[in-house]
């Protein structure tokens, strides 16, 4: 079955079970074109229930405990940008209509208004958007696998040839009307910072090429602006063609209206273009802005960083290969630089410093230590990464230092899915290191949080608060009522309506959670352990620790290989 043919993947959730039996059987799913995948109590019930199988549309309440419906869409949607969504509710105000439009819901439905004809109507109209993001995903794959078999691409041949035989590809050159007539010429690459450049020259594979100039009519380039609403990124090659081919068009018409005549070609999820000069190399204001305004206009609409960087001045189309290699080496030399447009044409290598393993590991630690106390972890980041800035740190090591943070977040517990593919930072600027912690540290406290995050109210807020604290006191029940200045009884009645489980479920959980952190981190001994998650004997500790998991806290210091 072709992903066409596959019906439409569904996830219902509620906290009301009344509700999701109501709305499994208020249409039929099936001969609509349906399919429905997970139901749950909550977003976190529905994303644990789903698994890893794609989703196409979401039918939430709005309110829920643990993870609330404009969570569980965002959550989705970082699985499938093209996730629909339906929201319906209680509550018939402006404030929730208008959070329901901002989350990108197809509609907004009132549950005590809700028929089959209502809901018919609506799925309907969501199954159409649904099918027509897939069409476009799936021309715009059939689009990519073209570009891999595009084996006479001239510029393919270029790169291909050029070292064997570059006098024929001047006549190549010549006969195409490429004009190739320039003494010299330069590269720009364009890519979506945090993508993946080549890191020396490899096979030039999949590469299009096209004239960005009068010669091209409007019809020749159609097929090269049709949009989509996902975000470039590795693990998306339909988006990340998107956003190039988007470009593309966008650079088409600019440079024709202003009489331009570079080349475009595709490269290793980047757009390179090819330009030449007679006069002194020195980029006209006209040109740069019309690169700014591109850049800028595909970045805001697709939320991602563009980075044009210039290469260095080349002079025969044996050229390219080098060229190409140039830009990988430059790309590193403006590791710590912010601009979008990188276009100077000589580029002084950085005296990066090369620090020692144990440095990094106490750079790390600087950052690990308010993550894991819940302390001010922001501040930590900035101020590391001040220092990093100020002492010239190599890419690669602040690449690994980075790589290595998010990966810890990822083993703190629950919150971070242990299912996610690791975070690849070996191309990425500085800015992109920092905004991918920024990301996962964001996740982080969204999941860790639950009904921290999403419930409305301050005593729920004030109580997991207080719980994520003082895990190494004693925290009952009426312990913790007390603090809060509330009855043990509605403290408990709260918990179970706002954070999905029992106040000692929960407990439980947060304690397994941080003895795992701390176990993993080697650092403590196995008293300290128990002392740190509120367990003074270490007998009962270990007997704990092997109820819950099931596994020794000497086999989770070790990564979990025993039991």
């Amino acid at each position: 079955m072709t992903p066409l043919e596959r019906p439409i993947g569904v996830v219902l959730a509620d906290d009301d079970v009344e509700m999701l039996d109501f709305l499994e059987n208020l249409v039929d799913w099936k001969a609509m074109g349906f399919e429905i995948l997970a139901r749950g109590t909550d977003g976190l019930d529905a994303l644990r229930r789903l698994r890893d199988r794609p989703a196409d549309l979401l039918l939430s309440d709005i309110t829920m405990p643990g993870m609330d419906g404009y969570a569980l869409a965002a959550a989705l949607r970082e699985r499938n940008p093209d996730v629909r969504a339906l929201f319906f509710t209680c509550h018939e105000d402006f404030d929730h209509a208008r959070r329901a439009i901002h989350a990108g819901a197809e509609a907004y439905l009132v549950k005590y208004t809700l028929n089959g004809d209502t809901l018919s109507r609506e799925l309907m109209k969501a199954g159409a958007v649904v099918r027509q993001a897939r069409t476009r995903r799936a021309r715009e794959n059939a689009f990519d696998e073209s570009l891999v078999s595009a084996r006479e691409s001239l510029i393919y041949e270029t790169v291909k040839m050029a070292r064997a035989d570059p006098e024929r590809m001047r006549e190549r050159f010549t006969l195409y009307k490429m004009g190739f007539r320039h003494v010299q010429f330069c590269l720009i690459a364009i890519s979506a910072d945090g993508g993946t450049p080549p890191g020396a020259v490899p096979d030039f594979v999949g590469a299009d090429s096209f004239r960005l100039d009068s010669s091209r009519s409007d019809s020749s380039r159609s097929d090269l602006s049709r949009p989509d609403s996902t975000h470039p990124t590795s693990e998306q090659p339909a988006a990340t063609a998107a956003w190039r081919h988007e470009l593309a068009a966008i650079l088409g018409e600019s440079f024709q209206a202003a009489g331009i005549e570079d080349h475009l070609f595709f490269y290793d999820s980047q757009v390179i273009l090819l330009h030449g000069w007679d006069d002194p190399p020195a980029l006209e204001d006209s040109y740069v802005e019309i690169l700014a305004r591109s850049l800028k206009a595909i970045g805001d609409e697709r939320v991602v960083r563009l980075v044009a960087l210039r290469g260095g001045l080349y002079r025969s189309p044996a050229d390219i290969p080098a060229a190409l290699a140039d830009l990988a080496v430059r790309r590193e030399a403006q590791f710590y630089n912010q601009n979008a447009l990188l276009l100077q044409e000589t580029v002084q290598w950085p005296d990066y410093a090369q620090p020692s393993p144990e440095a990094m590991e106490e750079t790390l630690s600087r950052l690990l230590t308010p993550f894991r106390a819940r302390g001010d972890f922001p501040r930590a980041l900035e101020d590391v990464a001040a220092s990093l800035c100020a002492d010239r740190i190599a890419p690669s090591a602040v690449r690994r230092l980075f790589e290595g943070l998010i990966r810890r977040m990822r083993e703190t517990g629950e919150p971070i899915p242990h299912d996610q593919p690791p975070v690849q930072l070996e191309s990425a600027s500085f800015a992109a290191c920092l905004a991918a912690v920024q990301s996962a540290y964001a996740r982080f406290k969204r999941a860790e949080d639950g009904a921290l995050a999403y419930a409305e109210r301050p005593d729920i807020r004030r109580a997991l608060r207080y719980v994520e604290a003082h895990l190494r006191d004693d925290l009952s029940l009426r312990t913790l009522a007390e603090k809060l200045h509330i009855s043990a009884g509605y403290l408990s009645r709260l918990f179970r309506k706002h954070a999905g489980v029992s106040y000692s479920e929960y407990l439980t959980k947060r304690r397994v959670a941080r003895a795992t952190e701390l176990l993993r981190d080697g650092d403590l001994s196995m008293e300290e352990v128990a002392e740190r998650v509120g367990i003074d004997n270490v007998n009962y500790f270990y007997r704990f620790y092997k109820r819950e998991t099931g596994m020794t806290p000497g086999s989770a210091r070790k990564g979990g290989a025993g039991r």
